[in-house]
């Protein structure tokens, strides 16, 4: 198994926990990888840094979009294009970020777990 932010202690502790805590034992993975992408990402983006299945990433994502940790961005290039998700609710993306890390017994990196996309800060900072 692969993963951009580094192995995984324990695999298959880590995948029995994230089913146990959050009823899918792909969550945690896929969590850590939009974090390590800086909280904006496509479900091709997980599924290379993780080496989990497309099939497999998409029901996590539709949990973390229905959950509103996550928001769908508009696809770029109409109904085919690219469709990115990007963290949407920073207090529930750092729970979820430091649970996901702690459960796969990876050092937090609190900035980075909660960090919003760098669309989101521009947004933001225009508003001010």
């Amino acid at each position: 198994m692969r993963h951009s932010r580094g192995v995984l202690s324990d695999p298959l502790a880590t995948r029995r926990l994230s089913a146990a805590i959050f009823g899918n034992e792909k969550t945690v993975e896929v969590i850590l990888a939009v974090a390590a992408a800086g909280g904006l990402a496509r479900a091709t983006d997980i599924v290379q840094a993780t080496g989990i299945a497309h099939g497999m990433v998409r029901p996590v994502l539709k949990r973390l979009l229905d959950a509103g940790a996550v928001t769908a961005m508009p696809r770029r290039g109409g109904s085919r294009g690219e469709l990115y998700f990007e963290v949407s609710d920073r207090t529930l993306w750092t729970t979820l970020a430091a649970t996901a890390a702690h459960l796969a017994g990876q050092s937090v990196d609190q900035e980075r777990q909660a960090a919003l996309p760098h669309q989101q800060q521009h947004r933001t900072a225009e508003k001010l």
